[in-house]
């Protein structure tokens, strides 16, 4: 996502709406009302076409740092309430990564890009709202990161690099992407980044930690009522605060695989202390549940993989029942002493993607264990079938048993592993 980008500046304490997504189509059928003030509001009648369900309301905000989920569904359930809309409580309200909104930005035209503002070095986004897991991107992708030295309010300088142990490692995702974790109930203040390119001299750029924008979409069930009333309510409310929200009509989405040869829609990751993956059906096939060999090193994945491909179908299925936690089977905690298991994944919701939660412990030990953590996947047809599918790394390969690396798993061990006090400056 680099190129020019267009903000205000992150330090403004307001809310941006980037839009509204109504799916199910409710609030499409609604008879337009006059915006007025809540206590003029006549009683709402709606009478939904047939067949119409209730519309699912979806606000994509961006926030001033110190905005809490709390306090946006508290605001959000005043306005729904003072504008005299139905809903089906309680208003969800989750954080999302600048990335999502950045990408949901240009897909609808709207909204500012998440923090454009940075300028002059690298740029700052966090991955998750929910840790301390943090995105760094070069100014330009053919740039390295040699090191990426912190300094925080309290604990002083920390120096992040490749060759980093445990807290002090700076991973990279892809050329020009690294991620690091940064320390716990601190605050950084300023950060020095040594940029390497080939065929250039080394450079090193230091300034200020930017004050990142927070990201959240809040979920409204079941709505009814009249949008363009509800966000004047909101803004009567509190008329400083939400800025550039507007209705956006004559949108809708759907999700779709159509002839994709990705197995994988996408891994929650972690889940509290769950490692929960996500795998796709094979398109075009019937694949009635999915078995995951979980964990592997590399070395053991590619060990693995070379001898179950020797297996017959009927071998494979043998070697997979003597060490299966099926469906119905409880799972114990996985650790870094924890021997591999087939997993059996099911599509819980009907949506050809494959899932179960799979319990963890000892975050420091699987850190210390799993530099990388790989996975071997077969499909099922059904309990005693499998789909051949076409190997990802080689596509003349026809096979039962693909290998697959969980690429950010390894970084979310580490920061789970980490301590909530700050550790003391030496």
């Amino acid at each position: 996502m680099s190129g020019s980008r267009e903000s205000s500046h992150p330090r403004i304490a307001k809310i941006v709406v980037l839009g509204v997504l109504a799916v199910a189509g409710l609030s499409l059928a609604l008879l337009p009302i006059r915006a007025q003030t809540p206590d003029s509001l006549p009683p709402l009648v709606i009478r939904p076409p047939q067949g119409i369900e209730d519309s699912t309301l979806f606000l994509m905000l961006r926030t001033k740092p110190n905005l809490d989920a709390e306090k946006i569904r508290a605001r959000m359930t005043e306005g729904l309430e003072k504008a005299r809309c139905t809903f089906r409580p309680p208003v969800e309200v989750k954080p999302i990564s600048s990335v999502v909104f950045d990408e949901m930005s240009r897909l609808v035209g709207r909204g500012a890009l998440a923090d454009a503002s940075q300028k002059g070095g690298v740029e700052i986004y966090p991955i998750s709202n929910r840790g301390n897991l943090v995105e760094v991107r070069t100014p330009k992708a053919t740039q390295s990161i040699k090191s990426l030295t912190v300094e925080y309010k309290k604990f002083g300088k920390k120096t992040y690099t490749k060759d980093g142990k445990d807290d002090e490692r700076l991973d990279m995702l892809y050329i020009g992407s690294y991620v690091f974790n940064m320390l716990a109930n601190d605050e950084p203040v300023k950060y020095t980044a040594e940029l390497t390119e080939l065929g250039e001299e080394a450079k090193t750029v230091t300034t200020d930690w930017p004050i990142l924008d927070r990201f959240f979409v809040v979920t409204v069930r079941g709505f009814r009522g009249d949008q363009q009333v509800l966000f004047d309510t909101l803004k009567n409310i509190q008329p400083n605060a939400w800025k550039s929200i507007e209705p956006m009509r004559n949108y809708a989405f759907a999700f779709a695989n159509v002839y994709s040869e990705a197995a994988t829609v996408g891994d929650k990751l972690l889940e509290g202390n769950n490692y929960v993956p996500a795998i796709a059906g094979i398109p075009g096939e019937t694949t009635s549940h999915v078995w995951m060999l979980f964990p592997l090193t590399p070395d053991e994945a590619a060990t693995k993989k070379a001898e179950l491909r020797k297996l017959t179908q009927a071998q494979l299925l043998d070697v997979i029942g003597k060490n299966a936690v099926t469906a119905v089977d409880s799972i114990p905690e996985v650790g870094p002493t924890s021997p591999s298991k087939w997993y059996q994944l099911v599509d819980r919701g009907k949506q050809n993607s494959f899932t179960r939660q799979i319990p963890l412990k000892d975050f420091r030990g699987l850190t210390d264990k799993y530099t990388k953590v790989h996975r071997l996947i077969v499909y099922a047809f059904d309990p005693t079938k499998f789909i051949e599918v076409k190997d990802p790394a080689n596509k003349t390969v026809d096979t039962f048993v693909i290998e697959e690396e969980i690429v950010a798993l390894p970084a979310l061990f580490r920061q789970r592993g980490q301590t909530d006090s700050v550790p003391e400056k030496k």
